[in-house]
């Protein structure tokens, strides 16, 4: 009978190869793709290589900046312009912004400050060394055979993360892997020191304690939900041009998840566009409202900075000079936050353009062909410029 088992067991294994193969070969490139993989993790001068290093570059820079708070939760993205190199523009262009480290232990650091990172390290180290001495103290060989699986799952996908994006989705089952071999370790050692009882009595007190979390957590991703259906609509509606229908879409998922900048600056960016294509004024107003809404949610972000740049700008041009006071206001902003943005560049040196300082335009479109040599923009705009001299 045990012998059967194994031989079950045996076949789902090779099974379950033959799926990851197929799936690898079908869907990840095939072989061709399969070995340039390969190949790359031994060329660190490759461009994919290049840009990870790049960013492992401005990762540690935001460790030595802030080594014992970090800058937050998921705000990688937020800080990294500031700490971005020169050559990672160059490798990826000047909207190109990490939102992760591409290495578990670095973006934690990065993000979360090294005590975070040393107790992440600690809970690791200490659920390996109490799981090993149980596994040796001798439980059942099947239930040894499943703890060492576990460990050994654990310890392959902490290896992952050292050279990945981790996210919420993948990295959830890190923590659930650990969570289930502390399971296992404490349910064997409570049914050695305590007995079966009091082993029910903690997995129906878990059990419920999960079911209460996994309920709060169903309303809670019910309503992001439904603010993102709402989302769609809207931007459904601004392909469409219904003002009306955007508005009143947009404010339905700012009232659902208030806390997400990114529904304020879609509507901000949909009146911007209804305004340059009609000239409504009052369209360019609600346009820079609901963009700098989106700046005090998220002052962090590059872009809601450089979008208000853009559109005070246009209102200068448009509207009234004293817009062009403003826009600089978000170009000083977006270059204490992005140091090498090209775009904050152009943006001045379009605005002193139009005052007519011709000598200081140059310099600061020049200055933005250098960090990115492709912009196109800027390189019309100095040539204009050049010629006006």
């Amino acid at each position: 009978m045990l012998q059967k088992k194994r031989r079950l067991l045996f076949l789902g294994a090779v099974f379950l190869l033959i799926f990851v193969m197929v799936f690898i070969f079908k869907f990840a490139g095939g072989a061709e793709d399969l070995e340039r993989r390969f190949v790359s993790i031994f060329q660190p001068v490759s461009a994919s290589a290049a840009v990870r290093v790049e960013i492992w570059k401005s990762a540690v820079g935001i460790v030595a900046a802030r080594p014992i708070t970090g800058s937050g939760p998921s705000t990688f993205r937020l800080v990294f312009p500031r700490y971005q190199t020169l050559k990672y523009i160059q490798l990826r262009g000047r909207r190109a912004i990490a939102d992760r480290a591409h290495n578990h232990i670095l973006n934690m650091a990065a993000t979360l400050g090294t005590p975070a990172l040393m107790v992440f390290l600690a809970v690791v180290l200490v659920v390996f060394q109490q799981t090993v001495s149980l596994i040796r103290a001798g439980p059942k060989s099947e239930e040894r055979i499943l703890l060492s699986g576990l460990l050994c799952s654990v310890a392959a996908y902490l290896i992952h993360l050292m050279l990945t994006v981790s996210s919420i989705a993948t990295t959830a089952w890190l923590w659930v892997l650990l969570g289930i071999i502390c399971a296992k370790t404490s349910s064997f050692r409570t049914r050695i020191r305590y007995g079966l009882n009091l082993y029910f009595l903690r997995k129906l007190a878990l059990i419920t304690a999960a079911i209460i979390i996994v309920l709060a957590g169903a309303g809670l991703t019910l309503r992001i939900f439904l603010a993102d259906v709402h989302f769609a609509k809207a931007l459904k509606f601004y392909r469409q041009r219904n003002l009306i229908a955007l508005t009143r879409e947009f404010e339905q998922a700012i009232r659902l998840n208030p806390y997400k900048d990114t529904y304020r600056k879609e509507m901000g960016i949909a009146y911007f566009d209804f305004s340059r294509a009609t000239g409504d004024k009052e369209a360019f107003k609600k346009a820079v409202a609901a963009l700098d809404m989106a700046r005090m949610k998220n002052p962090l972000d590059i872009e809601n900075n450089l979008l208000l740049a853009e559109a005070y700008t246009y209102g200068g041009k448009r509207f009234d000079p004293q817009y062009f006071d403003d826009a600089l206001d978000m170009v000083d902003r977006s270059l204490e936050l992005k140091p090498y943005s090209s775009l904050a560049y152009y943006f001045r040196g379009e605005i002193h353009f139009l005052r007519g300082k011709t000598d200081d335009a140059i310099d600061y479109l020049e200055r933005a062909i250098e960090i990115d040599p492709n912009f196109t923009q800027a390189k019309k705009l100095l040539e204009i410029s050049n010629k006006k001299k």
